[in-house]
């Protein structure tokens, strides 16, 4: 089981842009069964996911696919941490 946790970058003025876009991949995730849940962290400054069902190289390889389809580039960072339950 995973939480990500997304941050926006110094262009937050540009993230609802991409919206669209993030929200589709937020659908696949829970299509593919591997988000749990997806929430926001504050107004535009991110949000969080909890995962399952996924290893950490293919996590990784979906966050990667994320970033490049938005078009947000580096304006987002990622956090993956790893837990045991």
């Amino acid at each position: 089981m995973y939480i990500i946790t997304l941050t926006l970058g110094d262009q937050k003025s540009k993230a609802p842009d991409f919206m669209a876009g993030h929200n589709d991949w937020i659908a696949r995730g829970f299509d593919d069964g591997v988000f749990l849940l997806v929430g926001s962290l504050k107004p535009q400054g991110g949000g969080a996911i909890l995962a399952n069902g996924t290893d950490l190289a293919s996590l990784e390889q979906r966050l990667g696919d994320a970033q490049a389809n938005s078009g947000a580039g580096s304006r987002q960072s990622a956090l993956v941490t790893g837990l045991r339950v």
